[in-house]
């Protein structure tokens, strides 16, 4: 992957959220190709310029975008060090002892950094002997965790990448646009999207720029979400 020199090992931050896999609205394995290509294509971009990722802690996304960072990890030392791990998991909706279970082991490898709903770092997580083996889902324990304007503030993103904008996430669109985020990017949208997550879909736009013309083919994210990271780098010099 060409990373821009200027854009290299430089610090910054983005928050991504996506839609479940389960949505109805991904009832065919287009999407959900779609779904995985541009959470690994994004989160991928990110990571090799040396960003890191904030993401709440849902786990399905939280789960694969950590075993993306596995590999920009670095073995801590000491305890403090944890909180500069390249993925910042957040609860934004209370105490999650499902995704606490879930993602204790890329905690235990710093890969994520794992915070409450107060931003506190938790450093007391399960130990991989000691996660029970659940269910995919278990009635009652799975809680949707939306992005809030805490978690904007606190982290300062310079964007916030969007793949697949399920009913779910509408009231996250709407904080966004209330917030008035200026940099938004819906990757591999929904058929029931509105027109403002149309309007926030760069992908063609970015393919019409290349010269690469429609033939029906899979969408080359890898391509779209670095020419993105780039250009909100390069806004936010």
């Amino acid at each position: 992957m060409y990373v821009p020199e200027q854009n290299r090992q430089r610090a910054f931050t983005v928050v991504m959220i996506a839609g479940r896999s389960t949505d109805e609205s991904m009832h065919d394995l287009e999407s959900l190709f779609d779904w995985q290509a541009a959470i690994i294509a994004s989160a991928t971009a990110i990571l090799e310029r040396g960003g890191t990722i904030v993401v709440p802690a849902n786990t399905e996304l939280a789960h694969l975008v950590a075993s993306i960072a596995l590999p920009y990890s670095e073995p801590h030392a000491a305890e403090q060090n944890r909180a500069s791990a390249r993925v910042q998991v957040v609860e934004t909706s209370g105490d999650s002892a499902m995704a606490r279970d879930e993602l204790a082991p890329f905690a235990h490898r710093n890969a994520i950094t794992y915070h409450d709903a107060e931003n506190r770092v938790v450093r007391e997580l399960p130990t991989v002997e000691a996660v029970p083996e659940l269910p995919a889902e278990t009635p009652g324990r799975r809680a949707h965790h939306p992005i809030t304007p805490r978690l904007m503030e606190e982290f300062q993103p310079i964007g916030v990448v969007v793949v697949s904008n399920t009913l779910e996430l509408e009231p996250e669109l709407q904080l966004l646009r209330d917030m008035q985020v200026s940099r938004v990017a819906v990757l591999a949208p929904t058929a029931q999207s509105n027109d403002w997550a149309r309007g926030h879909d760069p992908t063609q736009d970015m393919l019409r720029e290349l010269g690469d013309n429609d033939d029906g083919g899979p969408i080359p994210y890898d391509i779209v979400a670095e020419m993105l990271v780039d250009r909100w780098l390069e806004a936010t010099a």
